[in-house]
């Protein structure tokens, strides 16, 4: 799924970038945290994976990022008791105008 949203155009390091680009846009005092939640079976977390990996199953298996029987057995791992996956990184990013 990460390749193919790369090569849909999604930035995955935009967060780690933030930072600086706040600061080129002239602000002060930046600030920044990053955090990682562990996702399992039943989880708000999961269930957003499924839905985002049924969105895309389409597209990912035509474009030939997964097979048909892959995507089966990755989205089956979400409902499985001892799957554990983290999260992609939440980043909070703060700055003041000088």
């Amino acid at each position: 799924m990460l390749r193919f949203l790369e090569a849909s155009g999604v930035d995955r390091r935009y967060g780690r970038r933030l930072p600086s680009l706040m600061r080129n846009a002239g602000l002060t005092a930046i600030g920044a945290k990053a955090q990682i939640c562990l996702w399992q079976q039943g989880s708000p977390g999961i269930a957003m994976m499924r839905a985002n990996f049924e969105q895309l199953r389409e597209p990912m298996i035509a474009g030939n990022y997964i097979t048909q029987r892959q995507f089966d057995e990755d989205l089956a791992r979400l409902d499985n008791a001892n799957f554990m996956m983290p999260s992609s990184i939440l980043w909070t990013v703060w700055g003041q105008h000088p």
